[in-house]
């Protein structure tokens, strides 16, 4: 299973926002959400007003998964709440390989 978060940023808060992804949601979701192999990439489709970024994190099952969406990230999206407010927009969403 992957758990995709698609964020829409804007550009005066890119480069701490990119910061942050790195140095401490990834390591977050290694660490105590037991998810692996991260892919964090920048959207190429033009968006209004700032830029989007997805990450993507494996996850071995439906438990670790609702771990993650029920104890880690919500913490980490509280953090991202309170330094950027709405600066930084987020949905995610649970994908589930079919090939």
């Amino acid at each position: 299973m992957i758990v995709n978060t698609t964020f829409h940023v804007e550009q005066s808060v890119e480069q701490e926002f990119i910061d942050w992804i790195r140095t401490g949601y990834i390591p977050e979701a290694n660490e105590k959400g037991n998810l692996h192999t991260p892919l964090f990439m920048r959207i190429m489709t033009p968006m209004e007003g700032g830029t989007g970024y997805a990450v993507q994190l494996q996850a071995r099952d439906k438990a670790e998964v609702e771990r993650w969406l029920d104890e880690v990230q919500p913490r980490l999206l509280t953090e991202m709440a309170h330094k950027w407010g709405k600066k930084v927009m987020f949905f995610t969403t649970i994908m589930e390989k079919v090939i």
